[in-house]
């Protein structure tokens, strides 16, 4: 079994490697993007677990924002390799499972009170810089 092509194991590692370039660059403008308005703009970060009332360091915030998004771009790829080779029409459920992850994801935190409104819009923002491209450009990255 070990030489199968097809094994779920190798449809990630191909999908992962060629996808990878793609990830990275977006984890490095997500990050780029995270400082310039922690650290530089001092906008507020989400509230430390446990919390409310402190808030993540900023630094903190910026290198979670690279980790992240490898992580979660990463998963993407994942669930949109198995998908493509279980459905036929898999593109179009992944974005759409996308885009829905996105706006929850997005306005949980928010209405849950673990953020301020101020730190509900960096988030907001970061999860836009990292998901609109990725639910674009990614599924042309991956073979």
């Amino acid at each position: 079994m070990a030489g199968n092509n097809n094994s779920i194991i190798n449809r990630q590692k191909i999908s992962l490697g060629s996808g990878f370039k793609f990830i990275f660059l977006n984890a490095i403008i997500s990050t780029l993007l995270a400082g310039i308005l922690t650290l530089i703009l001092g906008l507020d970060t989400p509230f430390q677990i446990g919390s409310t009332t402190e808030m993540l360091p900023a630094f903190s915030f910026v290198l979670g924002t690279f980790v992240f998004s490898i992580f979660l771009q990463s998963l993407g790829i994942i669930l949109l390799t198995e998908m493509n080779y279980r459905t036929s029409d898999a593109l179009v459920k992944w974005r759409t499972m996308s885009v829905i992850f996105l706006v929850l994801f997005g306005i949980g935190p928010i209405f849950g009170g673990a953020v301020s409104i101020q730190a509900g819009l960096v988030i907001n923002i970061l999860h836009l810089s990292v998901g609109v491209p990725a639910i674009i450009f990614l599924p042309d990255q991956i073979k």
